[in-house]
């Protein structure tokens, strides 16, 4: 079976951003290009190229299919098919950006995908749980851990953070999230998208009182947001004694304005370590800085 690409782009603009990663598309042309040479040559006897033909068709039809619903990385796959929220650069960022530290218990609180999770599980012997309150992203993170190669240690909860963070006697040595934030802006029409993320489900309160309670003595959580959004989590945060130790302000190119900010934060004051990615270069390909933060991931 071909393989599923890296992704063609990242989105570049404000309303572009939130869109999916593309997926899939340089196989499709190179699977597209193969079938006309087939076709094309001469020699081939009829039967050959008849076989050819229908070989390289279901092929196409396949990548098609799946470029929509499955991304592949190099070394864990995901599906979300059932998932409002598809996989995107936040998640790409923060799960590339998080370092583990030797953590032994983690948690991502709004799993969807599972993409976070898994991988952090790529660069951790950590056990992992994820919670997500949408019934359609807890299938979908299941299935991705079940196929994963760390299955054994990827734990799924379909349970609102809120209860979750109540009812448990666990301590975290790391807490993940890529947070629901639309409150300042309008909301999308697709209801289940608009739950993901919009913060009525999960508001910034709600996020950081129950990681105070989970959160081990020397735990920390990470973050991503867009910069307004991510000043106020910050300021927050302060005031339930949780503290920012690092910082990552991001921009799609270099003459654009900063678009997200990762965050770490923990209960220790001190000086924080800030600086920025740019995710393109001037001719809109990944910059180096960006392939290097990635680059265990994509294929």
């Amino acid at each position: 079976m071909a393989r599923l690409c890296s992704p063609s782009r990242v989105a570049t603009s404000r309303d572009d951003w939130e869109q999916p990663i593309q997926i899939g598309q340089p196989c499709l042309r190179q699977a597209g290009n193969k079938l006309n040479q087939l076709v094309n040559i001469p020699c081939l006897n009829t039967q050959y190229s008849i076989l050819s033909t229908l070989y390289f068709l279901l092929v196409l039809c396949t990548l098609f299919l799946m470029s929509e619903t499955t991304f592949r990385f190099k070394q864990f796959t995901i599906h979300q098919d059932k998932c409002a929220m598809k996989v995107g650069t936040d998640a790409v960022l923060l799960g590339a950006w998080v370092n583990p530290n030797g953590s032994q218990r983690i948690l991502d609180i709004g799993t969807g995908t599972g993409i976070i999770a898994l991988m952090i599980a790529q660069k951790s012997a950590g056990v992992i749980h994820a919670v997500d309150i949408d019934e359609g992203a807890f299938q979908q993170c299941k299935e991705n851990f079940k196929i994963s190669p760390w299955f054994n240690r990827l734990l799924p909860f379909h349970i609102p953070f809120q209860e979750f963070a109540s009812s448990s006697e666990l301590k975290y040595d790391l807490v993940v999230s890529n947070p629901p934030y639309f409150h300042h802006a309008s909301k999308p029409p697709e209801e289940l998208r608009s739950q993901a993320r919009h913060h009525d489900q999960l508001t910034f309160e709600d996020l950081l009182l129950g990681t105070k309670k989970i959160l081990s003595p020397e735990g920390k959580l990470c973050v991503i947001l867009p910069i307004k959004e991510g000043m106020e989590f910050m300021d927050i945060a302060m005031k339930h004694g949780l503290f920012c130790q690092r910082m990552m302000k991001v921009k799609t190119k270099q003459d654009r304005p900063e678009k997200r900010v990762m965050m770490e934060f923990t209960t220790r004051f001190g000086v924080m370590d800030e600086n920025s990615i740019v995710i393109h270069d001037a001719i809109d390909q990944f910059s180096d800085e960006y392939k290097k933060l990635t680059g265990a991931y994509y294929l």
